[in-house]
């Protein structure tokens, strides 16, 4: 069962509980959003800003996330990456 929900704060379906999926539209995406725009946005989750809803609200960036990945050298060991740096 596919219920719609408006965009507002929500965590869980109200019928089950469970926890919701975001839909999509993937037509009105296409050809707005593209690699290279996301490549060109923001170092924040505001680089996908196209794909998120838009309450009509500035951003808010607490400057958290784009942590860099650091190579595990002892577990590419064990997995045997020979790519892993």
């Amino acid at each position: 069962m596919v219920t719609a929900y408006p965009d507002e704060a929500r965590y869980v379906c109200n019928n089950c509980f469970g926890p919701l999926e975001v839909g999509y539209d993937l037509d009105a995406a296409r050809g707005v959003v593209t690699r290279q725009s996301i490549q060109e946005g923001p170092l924040s989750i505001w680089r996908y800003g196209a794909l998120l809803p838009d309450p009509g609200l500035a951003p808010v960036d607490l400057g958290a996330g784009w942590t860099p990945l650091r190579v595990p050298p002892a577990l590419a060991e064990v997995l045997a990456c020979e790519n892993c740096g």
